[in-house]
């Protein structure tokens, strides 16, 4: 029988509770106007990628798993997409799902999505707390880094609307959080406990995968596994075979996440190469901060609509007294000084990284870090910096609260431990710091005046410079007041004024009632079969109202369908890819049109919808065969003039036991179209092809009559089927290639982690 906890001990945990209850209160104050019921009050996150990119997928899933389908396949956009390849669907995330499931009966709206989003924007102000709590071993070092991490302009910036860069930014703190309990087991040698750490990591590292954001989650592969490595280093690894040991642990960690996460792993390294992001280039990939954006560290509302860079004026000199007083203070541990030059140096790092092309740093990640190159806006690695400095202004805060006479609780001790060392006396410190804040808030007060003068004599412009001096200003006053005070809680009331001043409701927008736009009207009465081109509306808008596109929004298009609507004029684009209605700029088409409608596009200018004279079908019967085995070469003869779809298709060859026909006449009757299981009844008098304006992609399989059949490549793109004559039912069926033996790798590595976790914890039990 285990012994009861002791009286501190119950008293540390209801700290924890208790901050975890104010952290909960301010984020519930922070984005009320996102969760109130009151739509007078009510704001919605602003259109854009959150709506266009993210929410259209989770609300596909979310129909098609009412439907009782788990969709593969998507036909809402590039005229057919892989729904599982492209990760950042999330079709596999767990809370993803969740979310779906709980609201597929009354629909899956914009705002469910919105408040799974802001649960893990609270999830990441948690995670952080128990990390900065447990790295400064301070009940304020850990508000402190949780404030500053959770309400900085960053977090509560873009990755808002970034919805898979939110997901999975989430679990980063508590990543690491879990690899510096493994690392404190790896220096007692407790080999049991250090193994049930780095299973829950494994199992973090692949939530975090399963997202959808590829691009964090290679920043969170580099971040982690650099802090692993540090964290083994630091607790002791005093052999070559000790190393080793180190790096089979951290191999472990790779595994299991990768394991769990393989469900979706497989099939994304199966379309990844046959997208266009398997070649991106070193100036489309180096996309950065530019210099001017440093601004934003002081003036925040200078340079741009999120404050990326901003973290208040007070977090900056806390994380300096870590990096400047802490770190070098001999009577803290070696451990913890340590892991403050480790925030230090990889904080500056990713920082330096954020700016992309613009500092030649980058050319060495491009070139040596395998996958650096596949993504652009390398300003999201200042997320990394902007968690290092939270912790590191933790470190700050947690040390003048222990020097003012608070323990780690945030009880008060006698009168504070002085150090031993003169240099890093604390009042000496806070002094300093304290008039640092006071010089810089009169100087922020005198350039107020400066901007003003100009303001006065014409310059429109300075009255956004001088109110930020102003606001600066005042800031660095408060900051002044609150170091003089020795009161650490108003350190953290300081924070959470500014942050909050600053940062609160400038992603959001009201609440504007959803009505489908009058360009779509006309062909949501029509109940035929046929695509659109939509230039006008936003990619994936289609996919609100069951509309299928040729466009789309994703970064992860395939590099064939690219290619083949580059080279193919428009007219026979339409054709090929059964277009009906063109919402486009164009005065005139193409092709013979009757416009249907005109207005005003999103962009205030002039807009248009086009009903095609003549749509090309979706499936057609050809008995004339233009042999191209080069798919470029194929793609320029369906494009030239003289091509006639109607009775010709270009094949890689002919198939086999088909005689061409001049014409080939038969009935088509379509039995069933979902998006991954088509059906069709084809009856003819001899040999034809069937044609189908559907996209060859691998995955998909043929039958004739219940018989395999090959498809065959049309016209460069699309899919067809060598029928017989007589009377045969063709379905075609779509399963992701991989899915099944990436689903069992998942299952099985899913299975491993929880029997090991229950031989640990029977072995743990027995012990005790």
């Amino acid at each position: 029988m285990r012994a009861p906890k002791p009286a501190s001990s119950r008293r540390h945990t209801l700290t924890y509770l208790a901050d975890a209850a104010i952290l909960t209160a301010l984020w519930g104050l922070f984005f009320w106007r996102f969760l109130t019921p009151n739509q007078v009050d009510q704001l919605r996150f602003a259109a854009g990628d959150f709506v266009y990119q993210y929410f259209y997928p989770a609300a596909y899933l979310a129909q098609r798993l009412q439907a009782g389908v788990f969709p593969q396949w998507q036909s809402f956009a590039y005229a057919g997409h892989p729904f599982i390849g492209d990760i950042q669907n999330a079709a596999f995330y767990p809370f993803r799902l969740l979310n779906t499931v709980v609201h597929a009966g009354n629909g899956f709206t914009p705002h469910a999505l919105e408040v799974e989003v802001l649960l893990h924007h609270l999830a990441a102000t948690l995670f952080t707390y128990l990390l900065a709590r447990r790295l400064t071993a301070h009940r304020v070092g850990g508000l402190v880094g949780a404030i500053t991490f959770g309400f900085s302009g960053f977090l509560t910036g873009y990755p808002l609307l970034q919805v898979n860069f939110m997901e999975s930014l989430a679990w980063l703190p508590l990543l690491l959080w879990s690899w510096d309990h493994a690392g404190e087991r790896w220096g007692q040698r407790q080999w049991g406990s250090l193994a049930r750490w780095v299973l829950l990591a494994g199992v973090l590292w692949g939530i975090s995968i399963l997202a959808g954001s590829p691009q964090f989650t290679l920043y969170t592969f580099y971040g982690v596994l650099t802090f692993a490595l540090f964290r083994l280093w630091a607790a002791g690894v005093p052999s070559g075979r000790a190393w080793a040991a180190a790096l089979a642990v951290i191999a472990a960690f790779v595994l299991i996440g990768a394991g769990i996460a393989a469900i979706q792993l497989l099939p994304t390294a199966q379309f990844l190469p046959l997208t266009l992001r398997s070649s991106l280039g070193f100036e489309e990939a180096g996309r950065g901060f530019m210099p001017y954006d440093l601004l934003q560290i002081i003036f925040p509302a200078i340079g741009g609509e999120f404050q990326a860079l901003y973290i208040g004026v007070l977090a900056p000199g806390l994380a300096a007294i870590a990096l400047l007083v802490v770190r070098r203070d001999t009577a803290q541990s070696l451990l913890r000084r340590r892991t403050i030059a480790f925030f230090g140096w990889s904080g500056l790092a990713a920082g330096l990284l954020a700016f992309g092309k613009h500092l030649s740093l980058f050319s060495l990640p491009y070139l040596a870090a395998p996958g650096w190159g596949l993504f652009r806006q390398q300003e999201r690695t200042i997320a990394w910096t902007v968690l290092a400095v939270a912790l590191l202004a933790g470190y700050g805060a947690a040390w003048l609260a222990h020097a003012w006479g608070q323990d780690e609780t945030g009880k008060a001790t006698a009168n504070g431990a002085e150090r031993a060392t003169p240099d890093f006396a604390p009042v000496l410190v806070e002094r300093r710091l304290a008039n640092a804040y006071g010089v810089s808030a009169l100087a922020a007060l005198g350039l107020a005046l400066v901007f003003f003068v100009g303001y006065q004599a014409g310059q429109d412009k300075l009255w956004g410079f001088t109110s930020a001096s102003m606001y600066l200003a005042l800031m660095l006053a408060l900051a002044y007041a609150a170091l003089r005070s020795r009161q650490p809680w108003l350190l953290v009331a300081l924070l959470v004024l500014d942050l909050f001043t600053i940062n609160a409701g400038r992603h959001g927008k009201p609440v504007v009632a959803a009505e489908a736009p009058a360009a779509l009207t006309t062909m949501l009465a029509d109940s035929g079969v046929f695509r659109i081109d939509n230039s006008i509306l936003p990619g994936n808008y289609g996919a609100l109202y069951g509309l299928e596109d040729i466009n789309g929004i994703s970064p992860l298009v395939s590099k064939q369908y690219r290619q083949w609507r580059e080279a193919m004029p428009a007219a026979r684009a339409w054709d090929l890819l059964n277009v009906k209605y063109v919402l486009t700029a164009k005065a005139e088409l193409e092709a013979p049109a009757t416009r249907v409608w005109e207005g005003t596009g999103p962009d205030g200018k002039p807009a248009y919808t086009y009903l095609l004279a003549a749509a090309g079908p979706r499936a057609r019967l050809v008995g004339g065969v233009e042999v191209e085995s080069d798919p470029a070469g194929a793609i320029a003869r369906a494009a030239a003039p003289a091509f006639n779809p109607e009775t010709k298709v270009v094949l890689p060859s002919v198939p086999v036991g088909f005689g061409a026909a001049a014409d080939c006449a038969g009935d088509l009757q379509w039995q069933e179209r979902l998006p991954e299981r088509l059906a069709v009844a084809v009856e003819t008098a001899q040999p034809c092809i069937l044609v189908l304006s559907e996209l060859d992609f691998p995955g998909w399989q043929a039958q004739i009559d219940g018989a395999p059949a090959p498809i065959l490549l049309a016209d460069g793109l699309l899919r067809a089927v060598a029928v017989p004559t007589g009377s045969h039912q063709v379905v075609m069926t779509y399963r992701a290639p991989l899915l099944r033996p990436a689903a069992l790798i998942s299952l099985v590595t899913l299975a491993a982690v929880a029997i090991g976790l229950a031989v640990l914890g029977l072995g743990r039990r027995r012990r005790q």
